[in-house]
């Protein structure tokens, strides 16, 4: 499964030969030594503003404590009785709310496939008349 990008890489050397990998993993702009207050006050900046972008966030209840997931995250929801499991790129949890309570998750991309499953677009790997194949090789 997919799993989401939590990090910038800032690359502060002496040697300019490597630089052009600095690309390959999406690196902020490479610093050479030394580093003025100037330019790294800006690569600071931008990198606070990639990270600031706010993901959509939900707040479940589970076993008494409210978790928080990143809606990003969730790769599908299967519904059982008054309670849905929640799968997320992290494992399983549990929570007491039925599938219509579910459809209401903040952002685009859920699609309701079967009366008791709720999937993300984003892991969706192909679609048959039958099933939902997943990413992770998961068939609904």
């Amino acid at each position: 499964m997919k799993k989401p990008r939590d990090v910038l890489l800032c690359f502060v050397t002496g040697y300019p030969d490597f630089a052009a990998e600095g690309y390959e993993v999406a690196a902020l702009p490479y610093l050479m030594k030394p580093v003025g207050e100037e330019k790294l006050s800006a690569v600071l900046d931008r990198a606070l503003a990639q990270l600031g972008k706010t993901e959509k966030t939900v707040l479940f209840s589970v076993d008494g404590e409210m978790r928080r997931v990143k809606v990003n995250d969730i790769v599908y929801v299967e519904a059982f009785a008054q309670k849905c499991a929640v799968i997320t790129v992290y494992g399983p949890f549990e929570v007491k709310m039925g599938i219509s309570g579910m459809e209401a998750l903040p952002g685009e991309g859920f699609v309701r496939c079967h009366r008791s499953h709720l999937v993300s677009l984003r892991f969706i790997g192909s679609i048959s008349k039958t099933s939902v194949a997943l990413d992770g090789g998961k068939s609904i």
